[in-house]
């Protein structure tokens, strides 16, 4: 659906949300959901919000019941603060990982966000159809968010239809990107924005996307906080 023209008339800075990074600045008023990977080493100083989640191309199958099982623990300790989501994980066509064993790892994985109660940040890498599956197999209710969206309409569509939403990063900055394309006919309760390991402030992101969709970079912001409030319950 092609967004209206949107405005806001309080005069107030914006309140950026950066769905999915992984960067670890922190104390500039940007509400970060940074992204962690199982760690033998500890937990001593998890950032304020935070996924977990294994990565379909840093899967071991010698360590793969170990990690999920620093996955379970590190849910199970930080569910009333912290984490927010488990993820990023999902199906990547490009992974070294067989198929069989990356869609075993990733149910795994919704197991744990549906044990915890948790939505999820999926990576997919020319996988639409598969995440759609396993959607429908093991979690039709769950929401799920596939972060650095860059393909078609058709593929956002289908997604979203499926409860999957979005999540543009940098790409929407780029000329020759589809993503540009796509966020400017989505309802804005269907995406989120995010820097992954883009080191372009988030800042600027928004200011894309807002140019995109019609509207001011306050009003975006404000749409993008009551889907993060929706979406994760804070």
């Amino acid at each position: 659906m092609l967004q209206e023209e949107h405005s806001l008339s309080e005069d107030k800075p914006p309140s950026y949300i950066d769905l999915h990074t992984h960067s670890f600045m922190t104390g500039d008023g940007v509400l970060r959901v940074q992204n962690i990977f199982p760690d033998v080493s500890g937990e001593s100083s998890l950032p304020e919000h935070f996924s977990i989640g294994i990565h379909p191309k840093n899967i071991d199958p010698e360590y793969m019941e170990r990690d999920l099982a620093i996955m379970d623990r590190v849910l199970a300790e930080n569910r009333s603060r912290g984490v927010v989501a488990v993820g990023e994980c999902g199906l990547d066509k490009f992974s070294l990982v067989d198929s069989a064993t990356q869609e075993q790892v990733f149910a795994a994985q919704i197991h744990l966000a549906l044990k915890y109660e948790l939505p999820m940040v999926i990576h997919s890498v020319r996988s639409w159809q598969e995440i759609i599956r396993m959607k429908k197999l093991h979690a039709r209710k769950q929401t799920w968010i596939v972060h650095g969206f860059r393909s078609s309409i058709e593929a956002a569509e289908s997604l979203i239809r499926h409860n999957i939403l979005l999540s543009f990063g940098e790409a929407i900055t780029e000329e020759q990107s589809k993503a540009r394309a796509v966020i400017g006919e989505l309802d804005y309760d269907s995406f989120f924005l995010e820097t992954d390991e883009s080191t372009m402030p988030i800042e600027s992101i928004y200011k894309s996307a807002a140019h995109l969709c019609g509207c001011e970079v306050e009003y975006l912001c404000e749409r993008i906080r009551g889907n993060f409030e929706r979406v994760f319950g804070s």
